[in-house]
């Protein structure tokens, strides 16, 4: 392979990287106090992580999307034109990724808040003393 072949997939590398991170920079708090709220032990980062490193940029999108859309976690404007970027780079999308292939409606339905609210303080054990309800068989429509 020649070198502009190497660069533009540097290129894109750096702009997938650098527009993930931030989202998910941004995100981290609110997703984390979700997790440790439904129980969770293992925070999503570690998955998020190793979709990351493997370069799985549908899989990786498609699960924030399903994680802001069933969860309903808040998101700023800005938050979310940055998460549509993403959403909108990949062309085509399979449609074993379910959030990804409903894109339109899974944007209208975001949680986009001009204030975010703050978060819970930790209970007792450490984990954010949240009262939660999803509907764990909601599927985008």
């Amino acid at each position: 392979m020649d070198e502009a072949y190497y660069a533009q997939q540097l290129k894109n590398h750096h702009w997938w990287s650098e527009r993930i991170d931030k989202l998910l920079d941004g995100l981290r708090a609110r997703l984390e106090a979700r997790s440790a709220a439904l129980g969770d032990d293992e925070s999503p980062y570690v998955f998020y992580d190793a979709m990351r490193e493997q370069a799985e940029t549908p899989i990786l999108v498609d699960s924030i999307a399903a994680t802001l859309y069933r969860g309903q976690i808040p998101i700023t404007p800005a938050e979310r034109d940055l998460f549509r970027e993403l959403m909108y780079k990949i062309e085509d999308p399979d449609p074993m990724f379910r959030f990804l292939h409903d894109r339109d409606h899974i944007m209208t339905e975001l949680n986009v808040v001009d204030e975010l609210p703050p978060l819970p303080d930790p209970g007792q054990d450490g984990h954010p003393a949240l009262e939660v309800s999803i509907d764990l068989h909601r599927q985008p429509e």
